[in-house]
């Protein structure tokens, strides 16, 4: 049962990531955390500042994204295709 439960997390959470580098791709710009925050209340998923600002770091780890700016006022944009 756990496993399940572990695998049910984990897809949700991608879900919610691969939702948020589809919406940046698309409208392009400069993304913040209280933008992703905003996203995220639109679509009911009620994540707090943490939870934005750690998908925006993950998908910039991953390359996904571009960072930009200090860690206090940090700016994402889209990352260049491979």
């Amino acid at each position: 049962m756990k496993t399940l439960i572990a695998r049910q997390r984990r897809a949700v959470l991608n879900q919610r990531r691969r939702h948020l580098l589809d919406t940046i791709r698309q409208q392009g710009g400069v993304w913040r955390t209280s933008t992703v925050v905003d996203l995220y209340r639109d679509n009911a998923w009620g994540c707090c500042r943490p939870t934005a600002r750690n998908d925006l770091a993950y998908l910039a780890r991953h390359g996904l994204l571009d960072g930009h700016g200090p860690d206090n006022d940090r700016r994402y944009t889209p990352g260049r295709p491979a």
